[in-house]
């Protein structure tokens, strides 16, 4: 609530938010009809595209710099098993 009313008090957000139940939408509402002014929010620019050719930007081949990490554990043998024992 702060960063969205910067100039108001914080014990008067607190107060003000434990009055709406914590709804964030009826506090809001309730400090703008008190004359607090909204500050504009402008969400990061969003990523095009994540993944990146490797092989253009470095110059090596991908299956040298990507490591596949297993989803489940290897399974062991009986005698791999009675090895460890």
């Amino acid at each position: 609530m702060k960063t969205i009313f910067p100039k108001a008090d914080e014990t008067l957000l607190l107060d003000i938010l434990a009055n709406a139940d914590n709804n964030v939408q009826k506090a809001s509402e309730k400090l703008i009809s008190l004359g607090y002014t909204k500050r504009d929010f402008t969400p990061p620019p969003k990523v095009m595209n994540r993944y990146v050719d490797v092989e253009k930007h470095i110059g090596k081949q991908a299956d040298e710099l990507v490591k596949i990490i297993p989803l489940r554990p290897r399974e062991y043998t009986e005698s791999e098993k009675d090895n460890s024992k």
